[in-house]
């Protein structure tokens, strides 16, 4: 047992097993692997993911499939992406409008990431 400077022995806190712990499990989505690569883009990765939720919204919008876009959510799954909006929920399977807010949010993501590099180089006279 180690002692500390007064002789006292030191007790060390053990870690505590812990109670009432849901354990989630890593589903294996059972989409193809193609979808799921594509997929993980959004998941993984939470501006890619704003971006693509904003343009699926207004892509909706400019559609008339919703009348605004404010308070609607956009959530991400493995074989479909939901709309919701006046709490009514609508699933879409991954389509060409999926695809082409995607694409328009990396190019959104790019142009924000060059934004703010334009900005630090600047604040840091590095130009």
């Amino acid at each position: 047992m180690n002692k500390d400077f007064n002789g006292k022995a030191k007790r060390y806190n053990k870690p505590q097993p812990k109670k009432n712990v849901k354990k989630v499990a890593h589903a294996t989505p059972q989409a193809p692997e193609e979808i799921q690569n594509v997929v993980k883009i959004v998941k993984y990765n939470a501006n890619i993911k704003r971006h693509t939720a904003l343009n699926i919204l207004n892509t909706f919008v400019e559609d008339g499939f919703i009348p605004d876009s404010k308070g609607a959510f956009v959530d991400f799954m493995w074989n479909k992406y939901t709309v919701k909006h006046n709490n009514i929920t609508k699933e879409y399977k991954y389509d060409n409008t999926f695809i082409t807010a995607l694409v328009k949010a990396h190019e959104d993501v790019a142009k924000d990431s060059a934004e703010a590099i334009n900005k630090f180089i600047k604040f840091a006279g590095l130009d």
